[in-house]
């Protein structure tokens, strides 16, 4: 790698690679306490280094420190993957207020490694399952250490009650309610539906109805209000709509590939923005599929998997082609 490329060919950056690994032992160790302001002072600015070497191995060496400033420690657990992750899943530096309070800044990777933590505290694991993805949400429900609320489960079932692998995992829960057992009766394998009914002697054929009314009136009352409120609307108008339900945690990849498929082009590109966390122009210009890598980039971005990307992809191509044929 060349002194251009950043990489360890660079004396500069070298230098500041040594100089994080002092760092890291240095605040790690108990110091004076006018000399370690000063310290954490040089960290901060090595946390915002442009080199993501040297804030990885500033991370690396911050992450077992029992005292650290929380702003230092909030720019660590809020960078990319490379630097965050390592620091995240072990850091004793956030209470669970404190780490509830980050949980939708971080990447979702760096999610998955909070998920798997031995001490997840409730607030942080209510914040998980109202803002992770599939990934660390699946992460935190495998996790044997976490105890879960009601609430919580039945805010994860809400979000992801189409994935039967997730349902799974709750219905094997220790302390599973009555309640959260009908709520995923006809969500799970058939394997663990049949356990459901004989450890809570559920009435099936009654759930079963009830669940399909539930979702049959839900989604079409829920797809046709915001068809009406979109419908001839301008792009502001229908960002405004979209970031509203992404505010209120209703911005499903399931919702906007039904309105995209009723001919919503403006939501489709307003909703990928606002999941990929880009500009409306920068994801119109991905959708246009000029580029294939780009598309690729962004269905990663938005956290989409592949059965949905390729409904993405259909969308796309029809858009593109009523497009070229207007």
């Amino acid at each position: 790698m060349s002194d251009e490329d950043g990489g360890l060919g660079n004396p500069i950056h070298l230098e500041k690679i040594l100089l994080s690994r002092k760092v890291g032992r240095f605040l790690c160790a108990d110091q004076l306490e006018n000399e370690r302001k000063t310290v954490e002072h040089i960290a901060r600015m090595l946390a915002r280094d442009d080199n993501v070497q040297v804030r990885s191995v500033l991370s690396y060496g911050l992450r077992a420190c029992h005292i650290l400033p929380l702003d230092l420690a909030r720019i660590i657990a809020t960078d990319e993957v490379e630097v965050s992750a390592p620091f995240i899943e072990v850091t004793p530096v956030f209470d669970d207020e404190e780490m509830s309070e980050i949980v939708g800044k971080l990447r979702e990777k760096t999610r998955v490694r909070l998920a798997g933590r031995s001490d997840v505290g409730k607030k942080t694991v209510f914040q998980l399952v109202d803002l992770g993805g599939t990934l660390s949400v699946s992460k935190l429900l495998q996790n044997q250490n976490v105890r879960f609320n009601d609430k919580a489960l039945s805010n994860a079932i809400d979000r992801f009650g189409q994935n039967a692998v997730m349902m799974d995992h709750i219905s094997v829960l220790d302390g599973l309610t009555n309640d959260i057992a009908e709520q995923i009766a006809w969500k799970v394998s058939k394997t663990q539906r049949d356990r459901l009914e004989k450890n809570f002697d559920l009435d099936l054929a009654k759930l079963k109805t009830a669940n399909e009314t539930f979702l049959k009136n839900r989604t079409a009352s829920t797809l046709e209000f915001i068809f009406q409120k979109i419908d001839g609307a301008s792009s502001a108008q229908v960002h405004a709509v979209a970031s509203d339900l992404r505010s209120r945690r209703q911005l499903s990849h399931s919702l906007v590939l039904e309105l995209s498929e009723r001919g919503c082009k403006g939501f489709l590109e307003s909703a990928l923005a606002l999941m990929a966390g880009l500009p409306i122009g920068q994801v119109r210009e991905m959708l246009s599929l000029k580029s294939n890598k780009a598309f690729v980039k962004l269905m990663e971005m938005a956290e989409v998997d592949g059965k949905v990307a390729t409904r993405y992809l259909a969308s796309a191509k029809r858009f593109n082609k009523e497009q070229a044929a207007a």
